[in-house]
C-alpha cells in the first residue's frame, strides 16, 4: 500500500480520526478536573568529598565516589530514616493514617512500618549530574505536607548519617575504657615487681644512655685513669704503651710503670725562673758578641760580661737540677695515682660482673614495665580520640536549602496531558481508520483496482458537475445524474 493510498483512506474516513481525537481530548480534560493535584517540594544537600571527614579523618578516593553516592541514596530511602520520620511527625497517631492503615491491612502488621513504606513511595532523590549535590523531593496532595515531609526527610537523613559515624566511635570508646582498667592494673603490678626487686638487690633502674650507676662509675674511673696515664707519659717524655702492643720491654697500661724515671722532658713548659735566666743569658751573650769586635779580650767590661754569663749558666744548671728533682717527685706521685686508679677500675669491673645477673633481671622487669606503660598510654590516647569523635556534631554533608510549599501542582500537568491526548487521539484515529478499511475494503484508485483484479485497467469513469452550456459546447454525451463521462483508455505501452 502506497502513501497515496493511505492518505486517500484516511481522508475518506476522516470522521473516524476526528471522533477519536475529540474523545481523547475530552477524556484528558475530564482527567485534569477529576484527578486530585499532586505537589512536589524539593530540598538539597551537598557532600564535601575533597576535605577529610571531620570524624574519621579519611579522604574519599575518586573511584569510590559513585559507590558513596549510591550508599547515601540508599540511606535516605532506608527503613531507619523513614521510621524516624514517622516518629518525629507522630504519623502513627494521625487519624487519617490510622484509618488508611486499618482499611488496607485490617490491623495486621506494624503501623509504623506500613506508614514508612507509604512515605518512601512518594520520596524521590538523586544526584545532580556532575556534582555532589543530592536533590530530595517529596510528592503529596498538599503543598504544606510536601514541604514538611521533604525537610523532615532531609534532617532525619543528616542525623542518621552522623549517628552512623559517631556510634562506632562511641562503642569503641566504651570497649577501650573497659580495657584500660585491666591495663592499668597490669602496669601497677609490673611496677610493684620492679620496686620489690630493686629493694631486695639494692639496684637502681638503668638509665637509657649511661647504662646504670655502676657503669657510670666505671666510665668515670676509666676516663680518670686515661688522663693520669697521658699526663705521666707527657711528664716522662714518652707515650703510654698499651699491653697488647708493648714492645722492647714496654709495660702494659694496666700494669706497673718502669722503675726508673726517664730524663726530664725538655719539651715541657719551663718555669718562669728558667725563662728569665734564659732571657738574661741570651742578652749577655748578644752583648759579648757585639763588644768582642770592638774591645780587646782583656777589657774589664768584656770580662765582667763573661763573669755574668758564667753566673747565669750556673744558676740555670741549679734550676734544672731542682726542676729534675721536682719532676721526679711529681712522676712518682703520678705513678701512685695511676696505680690507685687501676686498682679502682679492676674492683669496679669485678663488682659489675657480680651484679650482671641482677642487672639483667632488672632490665627485663624495666622493659616489661615500659611495654605495659606504652600499651596503657596508647589505649588511653585511643579512647580519648574515640570519645572526641563520638562527641562530634557535624559531618561533611551540609544542607543547602529548605523546601518551601510549591505554588503549582506537579501533577496533573494540563499542557502535557493535552499534548499527549492529542497525539494519542490522532494515533488511535489512524489505527481505527486503517483497521476499518481492512474489514471493508473499497476501490478508490487505479492502484486499488489493479491490486484487486491483477489487470491493468483500460479507463475510468470520472464524475464531474458541469452546466448544460458546457454539455452542448463540448458535444460529449454524459451518462447519469452525476455527470459521469467516458474517458479514453490509455494507449498501449503508455
Amino acid at each position: 500500500m502506497s502513501l497515496h493510498q493511505v492518505l486517500t483512506i484516511l481522508w475518506a474516513r476522516k470522521w473516524i480520526t476526528l471522533l477519536a481525537l475529540l474523545s481523547a481530548i475530552t477524556a484528558a480534560v475530564a482527567a485534569v478536573f477529576i484527578l486530585p493535584p499532586q505537589y512536589t517540594a524539593t530540598t538539597s544537600v551537598m557532600m564535601d568529598t575533597t576535605e577529610p571527614d571531620p570524624i574519621t579523618g579519611q579522604t574519599l578516593p575518586s573511584p569510590m565516589l559513585l559507590n558513596h553516592q549510591r550508599t547515601q541514596l540508599a540511606l535516605l530511602k532506608s527503613d531507619r530514616v523513614a521510621r524516624e520520620v514517622v516518629d518525629r511527625l507522630r504519623l502513627a497517631e494521625d487519624p487519617q493514617y490510622r484509618a488508611a492503615y486499618m482499611e488496607a491491612t485490617e490491623g495486621r502488621g506494624e503501623i509504623t512500618r506500613w506508614i514508612a513504606e507509604r512515605l518512601k513511595e512518594n520520596l524521590n532523590a538523586g544526584f545532580v549530574d556532575g556534582s555532589n549535590v543530592m536533590s530530595i523531593a517529596y510528592t503529596a496532595q498538599s503543598p504544606q505536607i510536601a514541604a514538611v515531609m521533604a525537610n523532615t526527610f532531609k534532617s532525619t537523613y543528616l542525623a542518621a548519617n552522623l549517628d552512623l559515624k559517631v556510634e562506632p566511635a562511641r562503642r569503641n570508646a566504651q570497649w577501650y575504657t573497659a580495657q584500660i582498667d585491666g591495663l592499668r592494673r597490669e602496669t601497677e603490678e609490673a611496677r610493684q615487681r620492679l620496686l620489690d626487686f630493686q629493694q631486695q638487690n639494692k639496684l637502681l633502674v638503668q638509665e637509657s644512655e649511661g647504662g646504670g650507676i655502676e657503669s657510670a662509675k666505671l666510665l668515670a674511673l676509666t676516663e680518670r685513669l686515661l688522663d693520669a696515664r697521658a699526663q705521666l707519659a707527657a711528664t716522662q717524655g714518652g707515650p703510654a704503651v698499651p699491653a697488647e702492643t708493648a714492645e722492647d720491654g714496654g709495660t702494659a697500661v694496666t700494669g706497673e710503670m718502669p722503675a726508673e724515671v726517664g730524663p726530664v722532658n725538655r719539651g715541657a713548659a719551663p718555669s718562669p725562673t728558667m725563662i728569665a735566666l734564659q732571657s738574661s743569658l741570651a742578652s749577655v751573650e748578644a752583648e759579648i758578641g757585639q763588644l768582642s769586635s770592638q774591645l780587646g779580650p782583656n777589657n774589664p767590661k768584656l770580662a765582667a760580661l763573661r763573669a755574668s754569663r758564667a753566673s747565669i749558666l750556673s744558676r740555670i744548671e741549679e734550676e734544672e737540677a731542682r726542676s729534675l728533682e721536682d719532676q721526679a717527685g711529681f712522676v712518682e706521685a703520678l705513678r701512685r695515682h695511676v696505680s690507685e686508679l687501676e686498682t679502682a677500675v679492676e674492683e669496679q669491673q669485678a663488682k659489675m660482673l657480680d651484679m650482671q645477673d641482677g642487672r639483667e633481671q632488672l632490665a627485663a622487669l624495666t622493659r616489661e614495665l615500659e611495654v605495659r606503660r606504652q600499651r596503657l598510654d596508647e589505649a588511653e590516647a585511643r579512647a580519648a580520640s574515640l570519645r572526641m569523635q563520638g562527641q562530634q556534631s557535624f559531618i561533611n554533608v551540609v544542607s543547602l536549602d529548605e523546601a518551601a510549599p510549591p505554588s503549582r501542582p506537579a501533577f496533573p500537568n494540563t499542557l502535557l496531558i493535552l499534548v499527549m491526548a492529542t497525539g494519542f487521539g490522532l494515533a488511535l484515529g489512524v489505527i481505527l481508520s486503517l483497521f476499518i478499511e481492512m474489514l471493508d475494503r473499497r476501490v478508490r484508485t487505479f492502484s486499488d483496482l489493479q491490486d484487486a483484479v491483477g489487470v491493468k485497467p483500460l479507463g475510468a469513469l470520472a464524475s464531474a458537475k458541469v452546466s448544460r452550456r458546457q454539455m452542448r459546447r463540448s458535444g460529449e454525451k454524459f451518462i447519469g445524474r452525476g455527470g459521469t463521462r467516458m474517458l479514453p483508455a490509455a494507449e498501449p505501452g503508455s
